[in-house]
């Protein structure tokens, strides 16, 4: 068994990592969980025809957020998986995304009815 000593912090801060299942099923605590986030708000602008597609989504505060949309992305209606020919402009959108390489990336775009 291995022993550590923490000097200058307390036990509850050195260990308030989150833990993934995966990590658990490993055994590797270590490995980070990105965090994923949701925006909520109108489709301002997109592209989904370039080679890195994105999506910007104006808030109810005003504030515009550029999201790029991965390459593994889903676009939802009513439940259903969608082409992302139907996520048009001035529609509602909830995107779900992550912190990737420095960038938002969606995971998910939600078309709200």
């Amino acid at each position: 068994m291995m022993a550590a000593v923490l000097i200058g912090v307390s036990a509850s801060a050195a260990f308030a990592e989150t833990v993934t299942p995966k990590a658990m099923a490993t055994g590797n605590s270590s490995i980070p969980t990105p965090a994923i986030r949701t925006t909520e708000g109108i489709v301002s602008a997109l592209d989904v025809q370039s080679s890195t597609p994105w999506i910007q989504v104006k808030q109810a505060d005003g504030h515009e957020a550029m999201i790029q949309i991965g390459r593994t992305a889903t676009a939802w209606k009513e439940g259903k998986k969608t082409i992302w020919a139907n996520v048009k402009l001035n529609e509602k959108v909830k995107v779900r995304h992550m912190t990737k390489e420095g960038k938002e990336v969606a995971k998910t775009v939600e078309i709200e009815s």
